[in-house]
């Protein structure tokens, strides 16, 4: 099994029609947006699926759908796959998503920051009238050198972010931007104004740092399931308590995609999943010929996708919902006084347990949510039968969760 990073899109990834196959055939993604649907009163599926794109594209709404669905497609990938990423990175806006699919934040409350910050960038853009830039075919060296000279000259014009050795962004004040693009054209570079687009990622956003702070500071935040890479700093985040740090500088520093990449390649990382709904990731990796790109948002890629991960011969890096269960089911102790008497009640429902296992692993039944509820049903009549006391099942029952993505699920009481 290869080391695997996945990866998720940021603002303008977005377009009519995105991911509505996954939508169509997965409950978990329409649960999932359902749930931000709840959280933001925006109807996002809606909107992703008949538009108008005017209305869709919009801050408030394109930014809540990007996370929502990218929450929602690495959902399907883990429970389909039970497979646990060695990395989760985000670009820009996507590092809120990387951040929910790892544990750190709920998606609740991620939409709700998501669309502070949203709310930000509007009055910046109000205030200033900023604006932001694609620049391809030029060295990311050469547009350095010239927003320095030009900030010698008194604009404000910065490279806001470093997507690869010939592509980056560059943002400050509109008519600065603008000005600039000119200078690069000169240089035979190639310019692709984001309209609309907030400065994102460049000092103009200062401003909007004390209020994002103090939102972050309010919210709760759980630990790691799997290492985050930071925009900020081009590296893992090291503790949770450095969220609030980095995405606050996230806001007005550049994003460090390509020092992203090269971490993966020296960690040994040779396949990355692309979360985004078509390909956004290929152009800004393909000049790395050790890393392979495929996209999980497009079916064709999908199904190549998990061909290539049931072809693996490495079954035990795989962390799969039933697995966990009957780990949980075998390894914990019998703590009932007379256990002769539970320990038919114990050997049936694990018998029960191997059964539906065996009815996984042959294809016969799928791992949808009521499937999973009767596993851990099965298993707190376990965890009961051997008087397991109510803090250590809420622990192993919570591990399970965490482990495989399912934590959005109501899926049983522990009383």
């Amino acid at each position: 099994m290869p080391k695997i990073a996945v990866v998720f899109p940021g603002s303008d990834s977005h377009f009519i029609g995105m991911y509505k196959a996954l939508y169509d055939e997965y409950s978990i993604v329409r649960d999932t947006i359902h749930e931000a649907e709840q959280a933001t009163g925006i109807p996002l599926g809606e909107l992703c699926f008949k538009g108008p794109l005017s209305v869709l594209s919009r801050p408030e709404n394109a930014h809540a759908a990007i996370v929502a669905f990218g929450v929602a497609a690495f959902r399907v990938f883990v429970s389909e796959t039970g497979i646990t990423p060695q990395f989760c990175a985000g670009h820009s806006l996507g590092e809120y998503t990387a951040l929910v699919c790892a544990g750190a934040m709920k998606l609740s409350d991620t939409l709700k920051l998501v669309q502070l910050r949203t709310e930000i960038s509007k009055e910046i853009q109000t205030a200033v009238d900023g604006g932001m830039t694609i620049v391809d075919g030029i060295d990311a060296e050469a547009v350095e050198k010239i927003c320095k000279q030009q900030q010698r000259n008194g604009r404000h014009v910065y490279v806001s972010c470093y997507n690869s050795s010939t592509q980056v962004a560059i943002s400050g004040l509109q008519e600065d931007v603008e000005e600039t693009e000119k200078i690069i054209g000169k240089e035979h570079g190639s310019v692709t104004p984001l309209f609309d687009s907030a400065p994102f990622h460049c000092p103009v956003m200062e401003r909007g740092a004390e209020k994002l702070q103090k939102a972050i500071a309010r919210l709760p935040l759980g630990e790691f399931r799997y290492p985050v890479m930071s925009n900020y700093t081009g590296k893992p985040y090291v503790r949770i308590q450095d969220v609030e740090e980095n995405l606050v500088r996230h806001l007005s520093n550049p994003v460090r995609w390509e020092e992203i990449i090269r971490y993966f390649e020296s960690k040994g990382v040779r396949l990355v999943i692309d979360f985004s709904a078509r390909n956004i990731f290929e152009g800004m990796i393909q000049h790395k010929p050790s890393l392979r790109t495929i996209c999980f948002g497009v079916r064709e890629e999908r199904e190549k996708l998990f061909q290539l991960l049931n072809s693996s011969d490495d079954d035990g890096s795989r962390s799969t919902f039933i697995s966990k269960s009957l780990l949980a089911a075998l390894s914990t102790p019998n703590q009932h006084v007379e256990r002769y008497v539970n320990g038919a009640d114990v050997a049936d429902h694990y018998h029960k347990l191997s059964e539906i296992s065996m009815e996984l692993e042959q294809g016969r039944i799928a791992l949808s949510n009521e499937v999973k509820r009767s596993i851990l049903l099965l298993l707190k009549r376990i965890f009961d039968a051997k008087k397991l006391g109510r803090d250590e099942q809420t622990q192993w029952f919570q591990q399970i969760l965490d482990e495989t993505s399912s934590t959005y699920l109501n899926l049983i009481e522990i009383e």
